[in-house]
């Protein structure tokens, strides 16, 4: 069906034949296929991230909104853990949750993308390489970890608020459709903005997004001059009316975020949607922050020198001095110059500092309720801002903030990390394709699988001994103890020895491989035969050399990990097969599409009259360079970030500009060849 209502609008994605659907149908297949291959890699003492994430999405379940307090109830936006909750109670699990909100995501991106070029092929080849992208497929997002969700939040908030500009889709939008776009995107606004806490990193795209769809519908009913538009600015109520859909969202997304607030007001004490979003928390850390360093160091936020002047100047500092000077301060220290690869390391790295602070006012007993804590950062953040302006402690400009201070020394390093992140990002991903094996207790990875579903197996403790075995009667029979005596769960295998026969003439041979769960210093095996003899295990060799039976080990495996099933192996296998496609192709087409872009933004240029297929390239280019240019810094200043994992976000959007790009190429080849 394609009908054109009387503003030119090609109606064939409204009303559509059920034919239209089965190239997406049969993609969506393939993907979930695929997508069947990546179980939940679970990191079951991954308190901070994974563990932290599975426990308040358990208390949601149990009616206890995030769980007893302490000082990471309220560390992490809420919305990633209730998303496990809702997947849990339907019975999909995590990942395929996941994974079913991103196709819609991609459906909806191709429907509307469709709408606006009246291109069936254009949608489906969007949706096709939505779809395949090969970032989901990366071990890091196998965790239970945000980005799983998070890039689809990311995707959908652009492309609402795209929606909400009607020429952008060519369509006059009711009112009551207006209400609903503007309620889809501030609802999608609010979850992206409780799931991660660096949100303002979608803010260009947005503006970019809202403001040439302003620019475009105010064209509608320009004068055009030559390359000049005269825009008619005395209609304050259309102006209005323009700007209402974008602002009405906002309004929404706030509203979202004030019920959380109100939830952890209820529960906690406190109103705030996380504490490092809570004033008190990023005023206290920014006063530590702007204390003057005697040899200012790359990662390092709060040094040695800057810790003895807080301590002088305030009380509450002092109070954290056992904590992050003594064994909790070296364990963080530790972590992050491992995690950094740094060998000279006597400082807590910034990237690791936050944690390492709100474990040291832990230990010191301030988080016994939310609003104890809260009190406790402001007294510190006023005790050391008072002694700064009074110019006790040399110090900086006063801050109230977690980012790094900037210095001319980081411009080379961010430049340097931006270019990796560029040829990843437009490369989707570093090649890593699989799932890592779970590791954790049996009781933590029962926990994890209650709430996300079927997980990758874990590295079993499992040793393999091999040798042979010579008996001058019957073949014995061999299991493992434990040295206190209790049995022990082993297999056995026994095979022929024709070697040892010819060795040892007239006695009965076989070699054989016992496997176990016993860590092999700490067994013993029995040998059965004609009686029970029990030897140590712990050494090559002979271990039995006596006249009836001799026992001889000749190699002792560590621990092994469970291969996956025969079908995994063949869904990672195809995966691995189009990531490297994409490794290969995709940083090509992006350059193509880069080109097609700028062409049609010259075309624009000539003739002012915005194209909003070339506003959405542009809104998805400002997403993904923001979130190249914020990673790098990161990475130059406070912690490891050039990794698929943190900017597996920026994906969909790499995908949508490519794919739109190259049609805008094409379509303006298409016109200068007309010409």
């Amino acid at each position: 069906m394609k009908s054109t209502d009387p503003a030119g609008v090609d109606r064939v994605f409204m009303c559509p034949s059920p034919g239209i659907w089965v190239p997406y149908l049969l993609v969506a297949c393939f993907s979930l296929w695929l997508r069947q291959g990546f179980p939940v890699y679970a990191i079951g003492p991954a308190s901070f991230d994974d563990a932290l994430f599975v426990r308040a999405a358990r208390h949601l379940a149990d009616g206890q909104w995030l769980g007893p307090y302490d000082n990471l109830t309220l560390a992490k936006g809420m919305f990633y853990s209730l998303f496990i909750n809702v997947s849990s109670m339907l019975g999909v699990g995590l990942k395929m949750g996941e994974h079913l909100v991103y196709l819609a995501v991609a459906l909806f991106a191709a429907v509307v993308v469709g709408q606006r070029a009246r291109s069936r092929p254009l949608a489906v080849a969007l949706f096709t390489a939505l779809a395949l992208n090969p970032v989901l497929w990366h071990p890091e997002l196998a965790r239970v970890i945000r980005e799983g969700l998070y890039l689809s939040l990311s995707f959908a908030t652009l492309l609402l608020f795209y929606a909400l500009q009607a020429p952008i889709a060519g369509l006059r939008l009711s009112r009551m459709r207006a209400l609903a776009t503007s309620t889809a995107a501030g609802l999608t606004l609010g979850a992206f903005w409780m799931t991660r806490e660096e949100g303002i990193w979608i803010v260009p795209a947005l503006v970019v997004i809202t403001g040439l769809g302003l620019l475009g519908q105010l064209q509608q009913s320009a004068e055009v001059q030559g390359r000049f538009v005269r825009f008619p600015i005395t209609d304050v109520r259309s102006l209005l009316r323009l700007l209402l859909p974008a602002a009405g969202a906002v309004m929404v997304a706030g509203a979202v975020v004030t019920v959380v607030k109100f939830c952890n007001f209820a529960e906690y004490g406190v109103f705030a949607s996380t504490e490092f979003h809570e004033k008190g928390f990023k005023r206290a850390y920014g006063a530590l922050a702007r204390i003057q360093q005697d040899a200012p160091r790359r990662y390092v936020v709060f040094p040695a020198d800057a810790r003895a002047r807080a301590y002088v100047a305030s009380p509450a500092a002092l109070e954290l001095k056992p904590f992050l000077d003594g064994d909790n301060g070296n364990m963080w220290r530790k972590i992050g110059c491992s995690q950094l690869g740094v060998t000279e390391c006597p400082e807590i790295l910034s990237g690791w500092f936050m944690w390492a602070f709100r474990d040291a006012v832990s230990l010191a007993g301030h988080y016994r309720a939310a609003p104890e804590a809260a009190a406790f950062y402001e007294r510190l953040a006023d005790e050391v801002n008072a002694s700064c302006d009074a110019g006790r402690i040399p110090c900086g400009a006063s801050r109230s903030t977690l980012a790094p201070i900037f210095r001319w020394g980081y411009v080379e390093p961010t430049l340097d990390a931006a270019w990796l992140l560029t040829k990843q990002m437009f490369g989707l991903g570093d090649g890593s394709i699989g799932v890592s094996a779970s590791s954790g207790t049996q009781q933590q990875l029962t926990q994890v699988k209650n709430m996300v579903g079927r997980v990758s197996l874990p590295v079993e403790e499992r040793y393999e001994i091999t040798g042979w075995v010579s008996v001058s009667g019957d073949v014995p029979t061999l299991s493992v103890q434990s040295a206190a005596g209790a049995a022990q769960s082993s297999s056995l295998t026994l095979g022929p020895a024709p070697d040892v026969e010819v060795a040892h003439p007239g006695r009965t041979a076989r070699r054989f491989r016992l496997q176990t769960e016993c860590p092999v210093p700490a067994c013993r095996v029995q040998v059965f035969v004609a009686g029970r003899d029990v030897v140590g295990i712990a050494q090559l060799g002979p271990v039995i050399d006596s006249e009836a039976v001799k026992v001889y080990v000749e190699g002792m495996a560590d621990a092994y990990t469970a291969r996956p099933e025969r079908i995994i192996q063949q869904q990672q296998k195809v995966a691995s097969s189009i990531a490297a496609a994409y490794r290969v192709i995709w940083p090509w087409l992006s350059a193509m599409a880069l080109i097609g872009v700028l062409w049609a933004a010259v075309a624009w240029w000539r003739r002012p009259r915005v194209d909003f297929l070339l506003a959405l390239a542009l809104a998805c280019l400002a997403g993904v360079g923001v979130r190249i240019l914020m990673l790098a810094y990161l990475e130059a200043t406070s912690i490891p970030s050039v990794n698929v994992l943190y900017a597996s976000p920026a994906s969909p959007m790499v995908i949508c500009f490519t794919v739109i790009g190259l049609y805008l190429g094409l379509t303006r080849m298409r016109v200068y060849r007309k010409k």
